[in-house]
């Protein structure tokens, strides 16, 4: 059983780990398309790619790309360098690569029940979709004589061309999903044969009705409610208007009646709305494309009265607007009636608002039906006061747009399949529809500024109902997409082989072992312990930590180490063996100060480098002795700590007996043990010392024509000594080699692939974080400070020495490079090592 504190630090993980928190712009959308995905797709030109992405969430691509207000766009990182995304047009792009034999048809298997949906809207059909491939039955019953619902009759046919949304739809009659055209619930069909007939009937007719006020003169012919006049054109590209039009209204629906009445002929459009320029709920290049289509906007006026003649409009009265808003923000507009303008208009068209139009629903049905036609609903489920009635999008709440209108649906959708299937219709619902992500990031990117479509000139806009905006070519959506920054946490992701083995975000392993108590012993053995994914981490979690407990916990349990470890188990015991062990004080100088450790690789590659370290160390450094001995951090890598605490006493023991008060160490791991496990002694790096010795004068300046350039790869276990960095690049630029520093070097430097007794346990992955690394140098040879390292850099496929082999070896003139020895010769040289100190220490 884990120790409460190694469990709290697990929880602290899984409750603040970023790893799989979604971009910005994905929580942000009510659908959660995978923006960053098929952004990055178009940015590589996988444009196929991209477009399935996008329909494994939308099947209203090239709709969405044209019409979608795009809030994601406003969480857009890229908005606080002033240019976000052009999310909604890039999605445009990717839907011009759409192929309906890609369309992914397969349903489940058929189901026996029958459901009915009222309204071919977004909500509507991304319902009926949704359980069609769960293998329902649905049929969806439309008033009108077409599908799309308000994308049909609401949306001008300049915003949306009808061959995009017929392409789109017919995804659904491929499916199998019926639709029932001109059929008018309540008229051509009851609601209560619908109940009778169907086993869930969902209710997502819209707002097809206009809100108007009342003010004298709004009976009078010529004024024209906005949603109806949308209808007509939408479905005629006429309707009988005069030369000079008033618009009511600073929304959307304003806007485009506006610009639509440009096209069937009004000459003079002037729009009135409540709120400034600032203040207007139109989207700003909405009100921008208006103005350059000659509509007139009037900010802060309201209709006082239309006058009329022999019953037809001719004027309007407007009463400025001192405010739109009270104090607790609501909606309740003041005025001046003091300050009045008028016009004089062949028409009025009041588009200030829109209603959904619930006459159809009995009043003896038990459904609530709010004072605005709207369904009462439960907001988590969506179900009315009746069973086995849904609703859902703008008929059962505020104004949607289409893509929240989408989520609505699916919303609808879970919640009619559960409640077929009996389920719990509540849990696991909160990341329904847009949410704020948990993800954190600071941006300090270049500002780009944002690539812009082209559009037709306003010239020509006017003449027709011609699409307007002309989206992007192919190399402005490349240009743009490039743009994206890509927002994820996932940095350790990025960074470690082993983390992407096993799991999607370190939260999945942390989680399963506080869910289950257990967890595959391969992956805590997985882990080198290099620390990297901490340097990564904005939260600083100490993965490799937190791998090092569970190791603990395995070896209480028997369960660790691993048998591949069985290499480890001889080398640890022949490690502390007497024939390969020694310890010598400084005969020459009669006192022994200070004790050099060579460690355990370095004396198994290079025996004759140990003595000569010493030999040179007493020599500059009188009172020096040695000891050849392992610190014990294999056995404390595989989590074995009392075995290790009893070992490593006995190198201590050695220490003192020796009397020295201080170490230096040529092994980085023996390093940060010693230095850890005895506060109380002063350690130092071997690289350390000789930036205060000096090295040997035969060997300053000895690369100096060689033209050998050494990339240093720096040891992950004192990534955070810099005295050591500063020892072994001072040391190379002594021997006068050239330097090549890695891209990830001293503090921030990768693992070689060796230190966390990875390559007895899994030496595939243990091979692919060798050749990462050895792949990061340019230059033809890596230098290393740690035999164990050389290895790694030479089985990662690279060139590679000790710098000791510099050091003591004579100018290196591009000779072969010493290989790997087996595990019979390594000995030897270790039992070699052991003779090369006794040989000094006798001064021989």
């Amino acid at each position: 059983m884990y120790p409460e504190e190694v469990l709290q630090k697990m929880q602290e993980i899984v409750d603040n780990c970023m790893g799989d928190a979604p971009a910005y712009c994905v929580s942000t959308c009510p659908m959660h398309t995978d923006v960053k995905g098929y952004i990055n797709l178009i940015a590589e030109g996988r444009y196929v790619d991209a477009i399935k992405l996008i329909r494994e969430k939308l099947f209203l691509p090239a709709t969405l790309g044209r019409i979608c207000a795009h809030p994601c766009e406003e969480k857009c990182k890229r908005n606080d360098l002033k240019y976000p995304m052009a999310i909604a047009t890039l999605k445009r792009f990717a839907a011009e690569y759409d192929d309906e034999n890609d369309w992914d048809l397969s349903i489940q298997p058929e189901k026996d029940k029958k459901i009915a949906i009222i309204g071919s809207g977004p909500a509507g059909a991304q319902a009926a979709l949704d359980l069609r491939k769960k293998g329902y039955k649905v049929t969806i019953f439309e008033k009108l004589p077409v599908v799309g619902g308000m994308l049909r009759v609401g949306i001008p046919e300049y915003r949306l061309p009808r061959n995009i949304i017929d392409f789109e739809y017919s995804y659904l009659q491929k499916l199998g999903v019926e639709f029932r055209l001109n059929t008018e619930v309540g008229k051509d069909i009851s609601f209560d044969e619908l109940r009778n007939s169907f086993d869930v009937v969902l209710i997502t007719v819209g707002a097809h009705k206009s809100t108007t006020i009342h003010i004298p003169g709004i009976d009078l012919e010529g004024v024209i409610p906005g949603v109806d006049f949308l209808r007509e054109v939408s479905m005629t590209k006429k309707y009988p208007v005069g030369k000079k039009v008033a618009v009511i209204g600073g929304g959307n629906v304003a806007i485009d009646v506006a610009r639509s009445l440009r096209r069937v002929g009004a000459e003079e459009v002037h729009l009135f709305c409540l709120e400034s320029r600032k203040e207007m709920p139109a989207h700003s290049w909405e009100v921008e494309e208006a103005e350059e289509e000659g509509v007139v906007i009037h900010n802060g006026w309201g209709p006082k009265e239309i006058i009329g003649n022999n019953g037809k409009a001719a004027k309007i009265v407007l009463k400025a607007c001192t405010s739109v808003f009270d104090s607790q923000g609501r909606f309740n507009p003041t005025y001046d009636e003091n300050r009045l303008t008028e016009i004089e208009v062949d028409n009025v068209v009041m588009a200030i608002g829109q209603a959904t139009d619930s006459s159809f629903i009995p009043e003896d049905s038990g459904i609530e039906v709010m004072r605005n036609g709207k369904v009462k609903v439960d907001l988590v489920t969506l179900e009315t006061g009746v069973e086995g009635v849904f609703a859902a999008g703008d008929a059962a709440g505020r104004p949607l747009i289409a893509i929240e209108a989408m989520a609505e649906g699916r919303k609808a959708a879970t919640s009619i399949d559960r409640y077929l299937k009996g389920e719990d219709l509540r849990v696991n619902r909160e990341f329904e529809g847009s949410y704020e992500t948990w993800l954190e990031k600071e941006v300090e990117e270049e500002i780009l500024e944002r690539v812009e479509t082209r559009k037709l000139p306003p010239e020509e806009r006017v003449k027709g109902f011609q699409e307007v905006d002309l989206g992007f070519t192919e190399e402005m959506a490349r240009e743009e997409a490039s743009r994206c920054l890509q927002c994820e946490c996932r940095l350790c992701m990025k960074e470690c082989l082993m983390l992407n083995d096993f799991c999607e975000c370190p939260k999945d392993l942390f989680k399963e072992i506080l869910e289950t108590g257990k967890i595959n012993p391969l992956v805590p053995y997985s882990c080198n312990m290099c620390n990297q994914c901490t340097l990564q981490c904005p939260k600083e979690f100490k993965l490799g930590d937190r791998f090092f407990d569970v190791r603990k916990e395995m070896v209480k349990e028997g369960i660790g180490p691993l048998k591949e470890h069985k290499p480890i188990f001889m080398h640890q015991k022949l490690g502390f063996s007497k024939m390969f062990n020694i310890s010598v004080p400084d005969k020459k100088a009669g006192f022994t100060k200070r004790v050099f450790i060579p460690g355990c690789s370095l004396p198994s590659y290079n025996p004759e480098a140990v003595g000569k370290v010493l030999a040179y160390f007493q020599e500059k450094l009188p009172g020096t002795g040695a000891i050849l001995k392992c610190c014990g951090k294999p056995t404390k890598a595989l989590g074995q700590m009392e075995e290790f605490k009893a070992r490593y006493k006995t190198l201590v023991d050695e220490i003192d007996k020796l009397g020295a008060e201080e170490v230096i160490v040529a092994c980085q791991s023996c390093y940060a043990t010693i230095s850890q496990y005895s506060p109380d002694k002063k350690v130092r790096s071997l690289w350390d010392v000789f930036t205060e010795i000096g090295i040997p004068e035969k060997a300053r300046g000895i690369g100096l024509d060689s033209g050998i350039t050494f990339a240093i790869h720096d040891s992950c276990v004192t990534r955070d000594v810099p005295e050591i960095h500063e020892g072994v690049r001072y040391i190379l630029r002594e021997l006068g080699y050239g330097i090549e520093e890695l891209p990830h070097s001293k503090e921030n430097t990768r693992c070689c692939g060796f230190g966390g007794m990875v390559v007895p346990a899994n030496p595939e992955l243990a091979q692919r974080v060798m050749a990462r690394r050895a792949s990061e140098a340019q230059a033809d040879y890596i230098v290393t400070y740690c035999a164990a390292c050389r290895t790694s850099m030479i089985k990662g496929g690279k060139k590679s020495l000790h710098i000791l082999d510099l050091i003591f070896g004579g100018q290196w003139k591009a000779r072969e490079v010493p290989g790997v020895d087996g595990p019979l010769a390594s000995w030897i040289k270790r039992w070699r090592a052991k003779q090369e100190l006794k040989k000094v220490s006798n001064n021989k």
